[in-house]
């Protein structure tokens, strides 16, 4: 299987560059939005690659997906005028008001070419789009550590949307600590948005859309 992903790589000289970029970034800075997207969408690009058997490209979104074969993977928010063009293409209506880290996933064929579309509300829903489409492969997340695998959804046409019942979903324990990245990933395959780790790598979860909560010995004995 062939798979085109279609996904910026922003300033950055490449999309590894771009995936790995979240020390250079100020999360905290709402003028750095677009880096800050950029920076995750690209991760989540490279996470989905990982998982998807067969040769991949990755190629910036205004390549088009035109003369394509196999299956064109776009990965953008809704307002990326890649997107906005691609419903366009396929008669798709994207809501230009839909709620934060709402993913929107859409399957199309079209002359024998597959054609997914990961989008959402923001960089975080795009990510969870991303995990969502590995999910229909029958790719999850149940546990850290290597995921399991179960029967892939065979239908190519579908449109999926989700959105957050809870502002809030995370972990709350005081022996999950430093820079766990196995369990940091974990939670975000499973669009958890906020944990209590203590101390590690601030900006690894940043990019993943984890938000780090603290409080004193009384929230976490209690």
């Amino acid at each position: 299987m062939k798979y085109t992903i279609l996904v910026s790589n922003g300033s950055y000289g490449n999309l590894r560059a771009a995936a790995n970029a979240e020390q250079k970034i100020d999360w905290w800075n709402d003028d750095q939005v677009a880096d800050q997207t950029v920076c995750t969408i690209a991760w989540a690009a490279t996470e989905l690659a990982q998982y998807l058997k067969g040769d991949i490209v990755f190629l910036e979104p205004t390549a088009g997906w035109a003369n394509r074969t196999g299956t064109v993977i776009l990965m953008g928010t809704a307002k990326d005028p890649a997107v906005i063009e691609f419903c366009k293409e396929f008669s798709i209506e994207l809501a230009s008001d839909m709620p934060a880290e709402t993913l929107r996933i859409v399957g199309v064929e079209k002359d024998g070419v597959q054609y997914v579309l990961l989008t959402g509300a923001d960089r975080v829903g795009v990510m969870y789009g991303a995990f969502a489409y590995l999910e229909r492969l029958g790719i999850h997340f149940i546990e850290p550590g290597a995921p399991a695998y179960g029967e892939p959804c065979t239908e190519a046409v579908f449109d999926i949307t989700e959105s957050p019942s809870y502002a809030t979903r995370g972990t709350l324990s005081s022996y999950v600590c430093d820079d766990d990245k196995v369990f940091s990933l974990w939670m975000a395959h499973n669009r958890f948005n906020d944990s209590s780790i203590v101390g590690g790598n601030d900006y690894y979860r940043k990019k993943l859309g984890i938000i780090r909560s603290v409080g004193g010995h009384d929230v976490f004995e209690n």
